[in-house]
């Protein structure tokens, strides 16, 4: 994570909107952010991490005092953080909850809530505060308390990891290292071990319960054997809290059997009574059928009585129809008759229509005759005039034969005049060409000369600022040695190592990379000026090329007016021939015209006279056959009852629906006969059977028979009681002994988990040679060994040396043991406590230790990703030889692409480091710029 931009508005001491752009910082390297004290330089730092996290870095600080009391009523309160993770870019805005002025009540103050708007590479935006902190927190891989130890190292905070209690640093590395697994670990075996006991006690009260549901035959204590005496056995176990199971299953298990043994004998009692049941059942079932067989019997009698009256109308009926039957074959007579008769009236139809269509056949013929009579009388008044016409035309053969010899001469005549009026067009369009060329190159090369001015111009321009700068930056030669000179290096020039009266910068004095682009502009000002002389040289040449070629074409032609004057000329006399040439071609093409009209009439008029003989042969005909048409529609006509086909039909259809009707009914009256007659023989045959039935069945005393049934009924009841009984204590016992075997394997298994979990309990609660050392405990150490093994790297440079932070010998006891830091004296070769150190050597510890375990959690920590440190103030406890140790360290650190910044009000500080981000205060606000 590296920030890139941060914006103060309104927060702290900042009344107005601040922008701090870590982006000129660069990627790498130590800045220092310095000022004033009480300037606000800790806010910059704050205003991260509340930007971040919603809380300052700064411990202990009210989120009420964020807002800035010098900030106007209407300014807003927020801080906007851009920073860039893993080549994303994210933006993160905070802003606390404080009172602005109402927005529609005037003299009143509202509550601005506190709210959060966090927007993601991709354009979304997130803002819930919950969901902001979780994401924020997800993305850097830390939460709030983590990334101050490791990237945002608090003013305050630096020894309060080296002077922590062991007890109090136990709880920062369960946090740092995130070690509470192992705490949450040993505190879980023991609820285990714990619960596994109660387990037990659970399973074995599981099977005295299971005993006492099970269920004892009342009536045992009146016999002998086997099954009294597991009987007592059980009563006894339980009243014992028996603590063997398997013991009250055996017992069961003897009861079970006895129980079995019964409901045996039960099932075949029972089997006994079903068999008397099913007797008296089937005696009681003839019974039923006899009375049945009774009243069906009378039912079949009294139904034949009652079916003679219909036979007799049925018989009726049919002989009804029978006296109706010379009548129907009457009507089938008629019936045949008018349908052999239908073929004729179809005959007659077709007849008539095509007697009809002969009269219209003639009709239109003698239509056609006259039509054509008259067009031959047009085409015969046609050929006489056309004769007539060419008559006239043989007067003027003189002018005809005259039009034809022109008409041959014509081709070469137009031939000899297009080619001279060609050449002449050619010759003109060659000068108008000419004439262009000669102007277009006369313009190239006025625009060429005027470039040419121009090139020039730029150049001698570039060469005087060329030898301004060049003469501007000699001149400063001295200011740029004397702004080199640091105090107690030598001179390059007279070798003094003291600078009293250093050459002054003049402010206009260019720099060597302006004078050197002041000689590349001359250089190609130069190039482009040779570009355009050339340019100008070839334009000038091509001109004096086209004015010759306009010379020489008009010398061997002449001028242009003569070739013009020639050119009419020519057009003219092509006119004239073309003019004489469409009057021959007119008068011939009379001639031919009239020739091929008179060819066409006479032709005309012998085909109408062809086709008018043909029409009046086919009237004639057509005629004849008109006249034996209608003498066919007469004699048809004359034998048939009906005078139309559909007369004819309609009354066949009526003597056919008469025929249907009588036979209908004939054929319904038999069936109505038939149907009574199979009745009456299925009444019959059925009373006759139930009387050799009833001679069947035996004749028995239904009161003996529900009498047995009873006490059938009572034995059986008597016999169910006993079998529910027995089943009800074997269903029980057996679900009684299943549970006491399974609770006999769950108390094996629950013993066997706790003698395993006891083990385990006893191995994390105490590491064995450790002595009081916990689990996590032990885990601490071997992360704290890293993290003081890469605070050393940098504390021994800090103290050139000297020291050594160490860890405590875990045998000194303690609940924290072997968390305790102390710090090796290399002068003395022994170890003594942190707590002796003098404060600038605690700052450098404390600040080792710091750096040390930002490594140790950020390896450890999957998916971190910091490229930053914030140092929040300390170096003022430092001698100057230290805090040049100190200062290179950490710029050693930035290697690797870590930018480092610092909080220092030190002047050695201001002078050591380049980069700076300077705070000034004020009576309306502090303000932040930015030097690098």
């Amino acid at each position: 994570m590296r920030p890139t931009t941060l914006t103060i508005c309104g927060f702290g001491p900042y009344a107005g909107e601040e922008t701090v752009d870590f982006s000129r910082l660069g990627t790498e390297g130590l800045y220092l952010v310095t000022g004033d004290t009480g300037a606000g330089k800790s806010t910059i730092f704050d205003a991260i991490a509340y930007a971040l996290y919603g809380e300052g870095a700064t411990p202990g600080r009210d989120r009420a005092s964020l807002r800035s009391d010098h900030a106007e009523p209407d300014t807003p309160t927020f801080v906007r953080l851009t920073f860039e993770l893993r080549g994303n870019t994210y933006t993160i805005e905070r802003n606390p909850t404080y009172w602005r002025p109402h927005k529609r009540k005037k003299g009143e103050l509202a509550k601005q809530e506190a709210g959060v708007t966090l927007t993601l590479p991709d354009g979304s935006v997130i803002t819930s505060t919950r969901r902001a902190d979780l994401a924020v927190a997800e993305l850097l891989g830390l939460d709030r308390d983590e990334f101050a130890q490791i990237v945002m190292i608090a003013q305050g905070d630096f020894q309060r990891l080296l002077k922590a209690s062991s007890s109090e640093r136990v709880g920062l590395f369960r946090q740092l290292f995130q070690t509470g697994w192992a705490q949450d670990l040993q505190q879980a075996l023991g609820r285990r071990e714990r619960a596994l006991a109660a387990e037990s006690a659970a399973v074995r009260e599981r099977g005295l319960a299971a005993a006492r549901r099970a269920v004892v035959d009342p009536t045992l204590a009146d016999e002998e054997g086997a099954a009294p005496e597991a009987a007592t056995e059980l009563s006894g176990w339980l009243e014992s809290q028996g603590t063997r199971p398997e013991q009250a299953a055996a017992c069961l298990d003897t009861l079970i059997e006895h129980d079995e043994s019964e409901e045996r004998r039960a099932q075949a009692e029972d089997e006994r009574i079903g068999r008397e049941r099913e007797r008296v059942a089937a005696a009681t079932a003839q019974v039923a059928e006899r009375e049945k067989s009774e009243r069906e019997h009378a039912t079949a009698v009294e139904q034949l009585r009652a079916l003679e009256p219909r036979q007799a109308e049925a018989r009726a009926a049919v002989e009804r129809c029978a006296a109706q039957r010379p009548l129907a074959q009457k009507l089938r007579d008629a019936v045949a008759v008018e349908k052999n008769a239908l073929g004729s009236y179809a005959a007659l139809t077709q007849a008539t229509a095509e007697r009809d269509q002969a009269r219209e056949v003639l009709e239109a013929l003698a239509a056609q005759e006259t039509q054509e009579a008259e067009a031959a009388g047009v085409e015969a008044r046609t050929v006489e005039d056309l004769e007539t016409r060419l008559r006239e035309t043989d007067v003027n053969a003189d002018a005809e034969r005259d039009a034809r010899q022109w008409r041959a001469q014509a081709p070469e005549v137009m031939r000899r005049v297009t080619e001279q009026r060609e050449r002449l067009e050619g010759l003109l369009a060659q000068e108008a060409g000419l004439s262009d060329e000669e102007r277009t190159a006369r313009a190239d090369a006025q625009n060429a000369a005027n470039a040419y001015a121009a090139a020039r111009l730029q150049a001698d321009r570039a060469a005087n600022a060329y030898r301004a700068a060049k003469r501007a930056f000699d001149d400063g030669a001295a200011g740029r040695l004397a702004q080199a000179l640091a105090p107690g290096t030598a001179c390059p020039v007279c070798g003094s190592r003291e600078h009293p009266r250093p050459a002054p910068m003049a402010h206009d004095v260019p720099t060597e990379e302006a004078v050197r682009d002041a000689e590349r502009a001359m250089s190609a000002a130069e190039q482009a000026s040779s570009r355009a002389a050339v340019t100008s040289g070839q334009a000038q040449t091509a001109l004096e090329a086209a004015t010759r070629a306009l010379e020489e074409l008009v010398a061997r032609e002449g001028a242009r007016s003569a070739l013009e004057k020639a050119l009419a000329e020519t057009r003219e006399e092509q006119r004239a021939a073309e003019q004489r040439t469409r009057e021959a071609d007119a008068a011939i093409a009379r001639i031919e015209d009239l020739q091929q009209r008179l060819t066409r009439a006479h032709e005309s008029l012998s085909q109408h006279q062809d086709a008018l003989r043909g029409l009046r042969d086919r009237r004639a005909e057509k005629r004849r056959a008109l006249d034996v048409a209608a003498e066919r529609v007469s004699s048809l006509r004359a034998g048939l009852a009906h005078e139309t086909e559909e007369e004819a039909r309609a009354a066949l259809e009526a003597k056919e629906a008469e025929l249907a009707a009588l036979e209908t009914a004939a054929r319904q009256a038999e069936q109505r006969l038939q149907a009574i007659n199979e009745e009456r023989s299925r009444l019959i045959g059925r009373r006759d059977g139930l009387a050799r039935r009833l001679q069947e069945l035996p004749q028995l005393d239904a009161g003996d028979l529900r009498s047995e049934s009873a006490r059938i009924a009572a034995a059986k009841q008597a016999n169910d009681d006993l079998r529910t009984a027995v089943a009800g204590r074997l269903n029980v016992n057996r679900q009684c002994a299943a549970e006491l075997r399974a609770v006999a394997r769950d108390q094996a298994e629950l013993e066997e988990r706790a003698r395993d979990l006891s083990a385990l309990c006893a191995a994390t609660n105490r590491t064995g040679k450790l002595g009081k050392v916990t689990f996590e405990a032990y885990l601490q150490m071997h992360r704290l060994d890293q993290v003081l093994a890469a605070a050393n790297q940098r504390y021994r440079a800090m103290s050139a040396g000297r020291y050594e932070l160490v860890r405590y010998d875990p045998e000194a006891g303690g609940s924290g043991s072997g968390l305790a830091i102390s710090v090796k004296d290399a002068y003395t070769g022994k170890v003594r406590s942190a707590g002796t150190l003098s404060g600038g050597e605690s700052f450098e510890a404390s600040l080792a230790l710091a750096l040390g375990l930002s490594d140790v959690v950020q390896a450890h920590a999957g998916g971190v990703s910091l490229d930053c440190l914030f140092v929040d103030e300390g170096f003022g406890t430092l001698d100057p030889e230290a805090l040049n140790r100190t200062v290179s360290t950490l710029m050693r650190l930035t290697g690797g692409h870590k930018l480092v910044g610092a909080i220092s009000h030190v002047p050695a500080m201001r002078e050591a480091i380049d980069k700076q981000i300077v705070v000034t205060a004020s009576e309306q606000g502090s303000a932040i710029r930015v030097e690098a």
